[in-house]
């Protein structure tokens, strides 16, 4: 019996350490991770823009997801300008904050990265970026007071060198520009000045025999108004070649 109970300590503690290495050597359960594509679309109608995030295959991640609209601005960083929560179908809809030049801007939609864990699973909805758009123009008001609008110019000649039209998407553009008429190795050969609808005429004072090549300059010009301030471009006509006859 005295045997018997010295034994008894060392079966247990045995019976313990076979349970530990039996436990140590049991697999543990592996967490899964999943990478989920996310895009999101972009529109804007009377300066409200208004989009969907979507996710295949894993619906979670189009919902509740941050999605900040940035305004597009020259030499940057570009400006966040609202932000909202996707609906529970990936809808949003933001309304920017503050109108000085919005009218004319440029504007992006992005929807941040977020970890989405069920049991044994992570699923990582990746962030996203839309397309870039205008804020509706057509529908919305025009330039502000004070805001400076490059303006792009064009110009045509007729067959004789001797008149054409500038045309620009504002009329303080259009009238009262310079236009030059050059000639291929002779420079300068006349001038003229568009009259309010940006046409011109001009009688070149050509040199040399025919055949002649002859094209119009229109020089840039900055229109300051009681309203925008326009910066109206340069612009070169095509090449005409005047023959004799």
């Amino acid at each position: 019996m005295k045997a018997s109970k010295k034994l008894a300590p060392l079966l247990v503690a045995s019976a313990v350490v076979a349970l530990m290495a039996a436990l140590a050597a049991a697999p543990a359960t592996a967490t899964r991770t999943v990478k989920v594509t996310s895009s999101i679309s972009i529109s804007s109608k009377n300066l409200r823009f208004s989009g969907k995030v979507t996710a295949p295959g894993y619906e979670p991640c189009v919902q509740q997801r941050k999605v900040i609209l940035y305004k597009v601005v020259s030499g940057g960083p570009d400006q966040a300008v609202g932000e909202t929560r996707t609906s529970l179908k990936g809808n949003w809809t933001i309304t920017p904050q503050g109108s000085a030049g919005i009218s004319l801007a440029r504007f992006y939609a992005k929807v941040g990265k977020v970890s989405e864990g069920t049991a044994g699973t992570i699923y990582i909805c990746k962030a996203a970026r839309s397309r870039t758009v205008g804020a509706n123009p057509a529908r919305a008001r025009g330039p502000e007071p004070g805001e400076e609008v490059t303006v792009k110019t064009t110009t045509t000649i007729n067959p004789y060198g001797s008149g054409g039209k500038v045309s620009a998407a504002y009329a303080a553009c259009r009238e009262g520009r310079t236009v030059v008429i050059k000639q291929q190795g002779k420079g300068k050969i006349g001038s003229a000045t568009t009259n309010a609808k940006g046409a011109w005429s001009v009688e070149p004072a050509y040199k040399g025999s025919p055949p002649l090549k002859v094209w119009a300059e229109v020089k840039p010009i900055t229109q300051a108004t009681a309203g925008p301030i326009y910066k109206c471009l340069a612009a070169t006509s095509r090449t005409v070649t005047i023959n004799g006859g």
